[in-house]
């Protein structure tokens, strides 16, 4: 399912992937009108079967007020306001990346942060009780990047690479180790990539898309935590685009 993010006082349309991988457009509901307006594209997350959106919307009293949903897909396509995450009296355009980490919990990476004026702050996201925790803030500014949570020697991570700041597009990325909360940079890219995307597919491989100008993949290696180039590039050109893995037992040649 893709919420495609148009602007204005409606958010736009819902689709789903039939079996024959046609995309078609379900009626649905986000949040109804907002006379002021939707300012951002949602940041989305998996928990169990259903879908768990924040969106970024402004107040008649001209706060922007940052609202977590969520839509249940097995019962409808609409969408259900949960709890007020964040509000403040100015807009940042941050671009975030969001990525579940449990049944219940999300983490989200590159909010703004107004003490360092950088898009660097990360939180833990509980959306069974609707409370928003502070982690330790990432290394380097960056937005619109990839983020993608994977598993590795018993240890839980989240992986960030890529997207850009003031000083332009990143080949940097840098993990979180949750069980210590702290941040370390690791390898880089081959080339900046902002827009990209990171997925964990079969067998623990962590894989890097997305690139307006080349179509080619990378692979991030866990144990040296190092990017190797894939032998397998996309068959088209994309940026900030939707990933999602899979099973193999899906395929059909």
């Amino acid at each position: 399912m893709v919420e495609s993010y148009s602007g204005g006082k409606n958010y736009g349309k819902t689709y789903k992937m039939e079996n024959d991988g046609r995309w078609v457009e379900v009626t649905s509901t986000f949040l109804g009108s907002m006379p002021y307006g939707y300012y951002s594209p949602a940041t989305t997350a998996v928990q169990r079967a259903n879908l768990v959106a924040a969106v970024v919307h402004r107040s008649p009293e001209y706060y922007y007020i940052e609202t977590a949903a969520k839509m249940s897909p097995a019962i409808k396509y609409d969408w259900a306001e949960q709890f007020e995450m964040h509000k403040t009296s100015t807009y940042y355009d941050d671009r975030p990346c969001t990525v579940a980490v449990s049944w219940d919990m999300y983490i989200k990476t590159g909010e703004y942060d107004l003490k360092s004026g950088k898009s660097i702050s990360t939180s833990l996201v509980n959306t069974a009780n609707g409370t928003v925790t502070y982690l330790e803030p990432m290394l380097e500014d960056r937005m619109n990047h990839g983020c993608t949570y994977y598993k590795h020697n018993d240890e839980r991570f989240v992986l960030v690479a890529g997207g850009y700041n003031n000083q332009g597009d990143l080949t940097s990325s840098e993990v979180l180790n949750l069980e210590t909360g702290q941040w370390e940079i690791v390898g880089n890219l081959s080339v900046p990539r902002n827009g990209l995307r990171l997925a964990v597919v079969e067998g623990g491989k962590v894989l890097a898309t997305g690139l307006s100008h080349t179509q080619g993949v990378e692979q991030f290696d866990p144990e040296l935590r190092v990017w190797i180039t894939v032998d397998n590039p996309m068959k088209v050109l994309r940026t900030n685009h939707a990933v999602s893995p899979i099973p193999a037992s899906l395929l059909t040649c």
